[in-house]
């Protein structure tokens, strides 16, 4: 997946209009994370924002002496937009073998935020949707647990 494809089929941003778009794009650059490599850092301050263009992510939290594996990302996930947007990493996000990124700065996006409503909006609605989300995540694996202790 390129980074166009990547952006264009994310919810947030398949509606943005062709400038918009453009400036969103020219904000990322590619790199490339080797199995094991470390994208995010629980706890780290939040420097950047990621888009998965292939391979997969672990997403991990310390929980004293244990690192806990709590989910699996891929193609097309837009990572650490809530931390960029509030401070800190709430996890760890480990490449699991080959993967391609494409980052952009916390400042430029803090630019195009300030500079273009219909990308505000879209960071909006991109918000909002990745924490229903992980509600719905988060309420089914409590669901779950709740379920198998009985």
């Amino acid at each position: 997946m390129n980074l166009s494809t990547a952006l264009g089929s994310h919810p947030a941003f398949n509606h943005l209009a062709a400038d918009d778009f453009d400036a969103l794009a020219y904000a990322f650059v590619p790199r490339t994370l080797r199995a094991g490599e470390v994208l995010f850092e629980e706890g780290a301050a939040a420097t950047e924002v990621a888009i998965v263009l292939s391979g997969e992510l672990d997403m991990e939290r310390e929980r004293g002496a244990r690192t806990v594996t709590f989910g699996r990302t891929g193609p097309g996930s837009l990572l650490g937009l809530v931390a960029i947007l509030g401070g800190r990493r709430s996890a760890t996000c480990r490449a699991v073998g080959r993967v391609e990124v494409a980052a952009a700065p916390a400042a430029a996006f803090h630019l195009l935020l300030g500079g273009h409503s219909p990308f505000s909006l879209a960071v909006q609605e991109a918000l909002a949707s990745q924490l229903a989300e992980d509600f719905r995540r988060l309420s089914d694996r409590l669901v779950d647990g709740l379920a198998s202790s009985r």
